[in-house]
């Protein structure tokens, strides 16, 4: 979802849940701490909140501010479905909640009267941390936040099986990093060739994800093809290994490519193609 870095234009507006980094503020590295309510908040769109909600809510918790529009540009990148349309999912949960509206008089009376209720309440908490603001005391303990109900929409959470969880030290830490190069060393059966089949799992709901994983031989291919058929399938029921091309595909779009590296001229075959990650298993 996140690229470990990123160069960007002096004059263009920073991306959002990106930061500059210390070294070259035309660098950019992910905001990771931003990154958790995001995901948290896109969680909340897939059960049927509405972006305008999601969206205050992932601004109040945290500090930087995003739009409707920005979070549905968000889940459309990175969650939508349907790489044609990926925004049908979204518009299938527009006509549930319009289906599970309140029906008859009463109850939209009912529904109107909270609606009321809540703006109130919103316009309150706004007033008193501008008033605060301007005192220069804590504003109430009551946020936006507060007021965005998440257990009004029934929740649909399954409980999920984990299919990959790092191993605590040099594995958690290398698929942590924010750097653009990172190099994991050791000996052997220090889990750094499953490492590296991990790492670009995260990457694989992107269409325009384009990846190259090499090994010194065809023949040194073999352990990761297996892992790999272990592992990918389980994460994305739909991915595809074909063996001619060497090649993994993703129901988004995204694709892996599995190769060597035997000798300098090699090199030419992936002149002028564009990779978003390059993994190399045993370099030395």
């Amino acid at each position: 979802m996140w690229n470990n870095k990123t160069r960007r234009n002096p004059t263009a507006k920073l991306p959002y849940a990106y930061v500059p980094t210390e070294d070259d503020p035309l660098a950019l590295e992910p905001d990771w701490e931003c990154i958790k309510w995001v995901e948290q908040g896109l969680d909340h769109l897939e059960n049927n909140h509405s972006t305008r909600k999601v969206a205050a809510w992932i601004t109040e918790k945290s500090g930087h501010k995003i739009s409707h529009q920005g979070i549905m540009n968000l889940w459309n990148i990175h969650r939508g479905p349907d790489t044609d349309n990926p925004s049908k999912l979204l518009q299938q949960r527009a006509k549930e909640r319009k289906k599970a509206a309140p029906k008859g008089r009463t109850a939209k009376k009912v529904a109107a009267a909270k609606r009321r209720k809540a703006d109130a309440k919103r316009i309150i908490t706004m007033a008193e941390k501008r008033l605060a603001k301007i005192e220069g005391t804590n504003a109430s303990n009551n946020t936006v936040t507060d007021n965005l109900d998440f257990n009004v929409v029934k929740q649909n959470f399954q409980p999920q099986d984990v299919i990959f969880e790092p191993l605590p030290g040099p594995q958690t830490k290398f698929l942590a990093a924010p750097e653009r190069e990172v190099l994991f060393g050791g000996a052997a059966g220090g889990s750094k060739t499953y490492s590296l089949i991990a790492d670009p799992l995260r990457y694989f709901g992107n269409p325009n994800f384009n990846g190259l994983l090499l090994r010194r031989t065809n023949d040194e291919l073999r352990e990761i093809v297996w892992a790999c058929q272990k592992l990918y399938p389980q994460a994305y029921k739909e991915a595809k290994w074909s063996s001619k091309a060497s090649q993994w595909t993703f129901p988004s779009g995204a694709r892996l490519w599995l190769t060597y590296l035997e000798r300098p001229e090699d090199v030419l075959r992936y002149q002028g193609q564009a990779f978003s990650w390059i993994g190399w298993d045993e370099l030395t």
